[in-house]
């Protein structure tokens, strides 16, 4: 009987742990898409374009995974940093343009966007973004080898601008 009490309140002590998230840095802006809540101190052109690209990323992890994963219950945090020195300031790991990161503020998916996002950025952001995916969704641990091919699979997805195109071979050679 004790045990039983007990899993119940490490499980909410759990889920309000994951609820929490660093505070956004003063002049960032917080949207709401589908799947994500976005904080960015971008304009409101690049936040328009994070939310389209998000929720379709979001959906083509999921479409892609579905025979293994779970589905996407609360929106999850990402944060877009115009500067740097503001994305280590909330904890990014040095030398990093973007990271998903599980600590004690909580979890949370975040990237350098610079002056204004390129094809870099999104590369960075759809490969730390399924780690962030496959954290929330996919039940049961991934072996960190399928965990990072996975990731750079989808980190070298086309966005069309209403979709993804995956499974592209990157013609750089790399």
């Amino acid at each position: 009987m004790k045990r039983t009490c007990f899993i119940p309140l490490v499980l909410l002590l759990s889920l309000a742990g994951a609820a929490k998230s660093p505070p956004a840095k003063s002049g960032m802006a917080t949207y709401e898409s589908r799947y994500y809540t976005i904080h960015t101190d971008l304009g409101p052109a690049d936040e328009k374009e994070a939310e389209i690209r998000m929720t379709k990323m979001a959906e083509e992890y999921h479409a892609r995974t579905v025979a293994f994963s779970g589905q996407v219950t609360q929106r999850l945090p990402f944060y877009l940093f115009r500067n740097a020195d503001d994305y280590y300031a909330a904890g990014a790991p040095a030398g990093s343009a973007g990271a998903f990161i599980v600590d004690a503020s909580g979890e949370r998916l975040m990237a350098i966007a610079g002056e204004q996002t390129d094809a870099q950025t999104w590369h960075v952001v759809q490969h730390e973004g399924f780690h962030q995916f496959a954290h929330a969704v996919i039940h049961g641990d991934l072996p960190m080898w399928v965990n990072e091919g996975i990731a750079e699979y989808f980190g070298e997805g086309l966005f069309t601008g209403d979709n993804f195109i995956t499974g592209l071979v990157p013609q750089n050679g790399g």
